[in-house]
């Protein structure tokens, strides 16, 4: 299978033009079948380019969005038991490396899972659960300013 991606009207995640190749630019996608695969193949074609981070437990993906310079955070399959809220305050893809198998927990303590303070997020395939506040704003993700967040398969 191929993906024909148009160079003419499709730019990296850095806002570039990607890797000069006659429009419309072929992707061989063969064998690929999850999102962590598709992203190592883009990565590697030069369609993504910048920080992109795989994680497997819940220290690295606070740490990863921690890190400024992290732009898209790929989530192995797992149950990723938060010690504290996850806080975002700028562009940022979060996704399951395959869609349903990625918990995010807050574990019923006293702190939402997430909470969105400005930029633009992206939440795909992840199962958001166990949040808690004493207020009525819910405790799964909270969004604020001028946030804007897609949820995908979540």
């Amino acid at each position: 299978c191929m993906v024909f991606l148009d160079t003419a009207t499709t730019t990296t995640s850095e806002g570039v033009a990607p890797p000069s190749a006659p429009a419309p630019y072929p992707i061989d996608v063969a064998g690929v079948n999850t999102l962590a695969g598709l992203d190592d193949l883009l990565v590697g074609s030069g369609w993504l380019s910048g920080p992109n981070v795989t994680v497997s437990d819940a220290s690295g993906l606070d740490q990863a969005v921690k890190e400024s310079s992290v732009s898209r955070i790929v989530c192995k399959d797992g149950h990723y038991l938060l010690n504290g809220s996850l806080s975002i305050a700028r562009d940022l893809y979060i996704g399951a490396a395959t869609t349903g198998t990625v918990v995010l927990d807050a574990q019923k303590r006293n702190y939402r899972v997430l909470s969105i303070n400005a930029g633009s997020v992206q939440l795909v395939g992840l199962d958001i659960t166990g949040g808690q506040v004493d207020k009525d704003d819910g405790g799964g993700v909270h969004i604020e300013g001028s946030s804007t967040v897609k949820f995908e398969d979540c």
